[in-house]
């Protein structure tokens, strides 16, 4: 294989893997709140024994602690709630309403790195904001997965936010195993509350759905971590942007492939799906060449100089 389409190759690899997130959401018969507690466990302790013994890693810089501590709670009120708009919605809804992140994204940003709005970022948010309305719209009885999956592609726009200077100035195993670790204090601390409103759920897994639960953690969550950081080193991140905009589209064809729930939308449906998709390809696309202007205006001032 030439080295050169190797890292293409495995990013779009790496793209088609995450995809299943929301199938073993759905096939894991687990309450939300449960699944993931198990997922950040399982997650914690396998990556905990990769950095431990097959990794030279440094400590997260202790002045980032508390931000982390933070961004690993948000993760996990957007775990809990996308995974719950899973459970009363279905795959396919929560994977187009995930796709509004970029988008929230555009918004958010300026409020928190006090930028002016984009008159075209504007244009796409309300193009997105027309497409989950009619997402919204599609399917009775789905509301509140819905509603579940809007909020958690608004609380990881902002974890995201917030993480970007966390990635720039640590490690990224031991920041990760830091921010999962938080998510799991998070989540365990809540969970007595979370069992009131709950009562009655399972709490331990069948045997069939601890396999599942390894998989899940293994192939899907570790694994997909570790090839980003590989194929972030060799191709660009508006490659990868671009490419991740297919995960939505990959988990819906599996959603429909192994949960038949192309029975539960309609046309409607799909057009809310392709103005998100548009909007957010555009945005990505826009973004690639602003940064590209910066990138040349700062060499012309170096050669300037």
């Amino acid at each position: 294989m030439s080295k050169s389409l190797k890292p293409y190759l495995l990013l779009h690899l790496l793209v088609f893997i995450v995809s299943f997130t929301g199938i073993f959401g759905k096939a894991i018969h687990l309450q939300e709140g449960v699944l993931i507690w198990y997922r950040l466990l399982f997650s914690v302790f396998f990556l905990g024994l990769y950095i431990r013994f097959f990794i030279q890693t440094t400590p997260i810089k202790k002045e980032f602690r508390w931000k982390a501590t933070m961004v690993g709670c948000l993760y996990a009120v957007h775990w809990l709630l996308w995974y719950g708009s899973i459970k009363y919605a279905n795959v396919s809804i929560a994977m187009s309403t995930i796709s509004t992140v970029a988008v929230f994204n555009a918004l958010i940003n300026p409020f928190i790195s006090k930028n002016k709005f984009n008159v075209a970022e504007l244009f796409l948010a309300s193009l997105a904001s027309i497409g989950m309305i009619l997402i919204f719209q599609a399917k009775s009885g789905h509301t509140f997965g819905t509603i579940l999956g809007i909020i958690s592609a608004f609380i990881v726009a902002v974890a995201s936010i917030f993480n970007k200077d966390l990635t720039e100035n640590n490690d990224p195993y031991r920041l990760t195993l830091w921010e999962f670790a938080s998510a799991l204090l998070f989540v365990t601390l809540i969970m007595p509350i979370y069992l009131q409103f709950n009562k009655g759920i399972a709490l331990v897994p069948t045997t069939n759905e601890i396999y599942m639960l390894f998989v899940f953690v293994i192939v899907c969550t570790l694994l997909p971590f570790i090839m980003n950081l590989y194929v972030l080193r060799k191709v660009s991140s508006f490659t990868s942007n671009l490419a991740f905009n297919m995960e939505p589209v990959w988990g819906i064809i599996a959603a429909i492939i192994i949960f038949k729930e192309q029975k539960e939308l309609n046309t409607q449906f799909y057009l809310g799906l392709l103005l998100i998709l548009s909007s957010v390809l555009i945005y990505t696309i826009i973004r690639y060449y602003q940064n590209n202007t910066v990138n040349v205006l700062m060499k012309s001032d170096d050669s300037a100089e």
